[in-house]
């Protein structure tokens, strides 16, 4: 079996993807817990053999990074092969007449970080002791080696989480060894005392969380974790296309982002001019997002407020996220055609060569889908990743295509229907 090692901490703050924690760097609750360099390590077994503390959010915002402090039993050091994180709301002193004392309620957020997610710090030296609270066994003495470690920027692998000032939060943390050694390793104890007692979870005797207390003082433990972070989460929506059209005597608005995070959904807004602070909010309900995706997602909207022959729309879209920050893009622009003026729908559907190939650093291309179908237009790389993608209806496009951040290289261009399939080669140079 793997042993873990569980903890309850967290750390944001503006940076790298990977940076270490130190004193005097910014931080998200009551105030940071630092290891004791003399003190224990507490002893993490295999779930769920947690061990949790406590922290009371200072500022409202988002958990992007997590820092805490370890050691191995004797100094044996071994290489890590997961962290398991998870977020805890709290339950409060006096609620739980079975054990009275604060402990961890329920789950808010979790997250296992790979190799390559997290990093750990060049030891630090002190005279700490091992206490294992299942076994009620400790020892004095028995390492001198601690270590910090640093997950790296949570929105690069997951949902955010938001935190809201005042709010007490547990974390735990387990850890497996690559060599599914039990008990080596241990998070490191604090110096520093928040509110209520550290715990650790047990079987015995009754199933339930324990206060953790010092073997020898018999005063309360807290461990040593940081918790800071940034309000803004540094991973916005990615929006790749937004267009209008007119179809069946409405406005209808397509767009295809390339990831999300944490978005919540969308607010559409419409203007008869080229003015945002003008425009009017024209959807009832929150228009579902996809929350945290690194794949493309398509949406489609339609206006069902009248519009006028004649007359040029601008619409804008708003992502909201699960804190409520928003974020504004657009506009797209839709001119609706008088009676005499609807174009006549194609009837076939084509994709033609993009102008220039090659191209620095953008092209233009064109294709017809013809009347009754509806087509998918996607840009791919030579990897088969989906760049770009969005779904069209009957009628004659022209895009512009920048490949600037995809930098120089081979791509590809697809126009696919029910009856229609061509790929076509293009080239970026600089």
């Amino acid at each position: 079996m793997k042993r873990m090692i569980v903890l309850f901490f967290l750390v944001l703050f503006t940076g790298s993807l990977f940076a270490d924690w130190n004193p005097g760097d910014g931080h998200k609750m009551h105030f940071p817990q630092l290891p004791d360099p003399n003190g224990w390590d507490v002893a993490l077994y295999e779930e769920p053999f947690y061990l949790a503390d406590d922290w009371q959010c200072s500022e409202t915002g988002y958990v992007c990074w997590i820092h805490f402090w370890i050691s191995y039993w004797q100094d044996l050091y071994e290489e890590i092969d997961s962290i398991h994180v998870s977020i805890h709301d709290d339950v409060p002193a006096g609620i739980d007449p079975e054990f009275p004392w604060s402990h961890p309620g329920n789950l808010l957020w979790s997250y296992d970080f790979k190799p390559g997610e997290f990093t750990i710090r060049d030891p630090e030296i002190g005279d700490q002791g091992w206490f294992d609270p299942w076994w009620g066994t400790w020892e004095e003495h028995d390492h001198i080696h601690y270590y910090q470690v640093n997950t790296g920027t949570i929105c690069d692998f997951t949902d955010l989480f938001y935190q809201l000032e005042g709010v007490i939060y547990w974390l735990d943390i387990a850890i497996y060894l690559t060599s599914g050694s039990e008990g080596y390793v241990g998070w490191k104890t604090s110096q520093d005392h928040f509110m209520d007692d550290a715990v650790y979870w047990d079987y015995v005797p009754s199933p339930g969380w324990y206060e953790l207390i010092d073997p020898i003082t018999f005063e309360s433990l807290d461990m040593a974790f940081v918790i800071n972070g940034v309000d803004d989460p540094g991973c916005p929506v990615e929006l790749s296309t937004f267009s209008a059209l007119y179809a069946s005597g409405s406005a209808v608005l397509n767009w295809t982002t390339q990831s999300e995070t944490n978005n919540q959904g969308w607010n559409i807004y419409r203007s008869d001019s080229n003015d945002f602070a003008t425009s009017l909010q024209i959807n009832y309900d929150l228009f579902p997002g996809a929350g945290t995706t690194s794949m493309p997602t398509e949406y489609q909207f339609t206006d069902e407020y009248p519009v006028i022959e004649g007359n040029t729309y601008w619409y804008w879209l708003e992502s909201v996220d699960v804190g409520g920050v928003t974020d504004t893009y657009g506009p797209a622009s839709l001119t609706i055609p008088g009676e005499g003026d609807i174009p006549e729908l194609p009837q076939y559907t084509y994709l033609k060569t993009n102008y220039p190939n090659p191209f620095n650093p953008s092209t233009h291309i064109q294709f017809s889908v013809k009347e009754g179908e509806i087509a998918s237009f996607t840009i791919f790389n030579t990897k088969g990743q989906i760049l770009e993608t969005q779904t069209y209806e009957s009628g004659t496009y022209s895009l512009e295509w920048d490949g600037t951040e995809f930098g120089s290289g081979i791509y590809f261009y697809k126009l696919q229907s029910t009856n229609y399939s061509e790929v076509k080669k293009m080239l970026m140079i600089k």
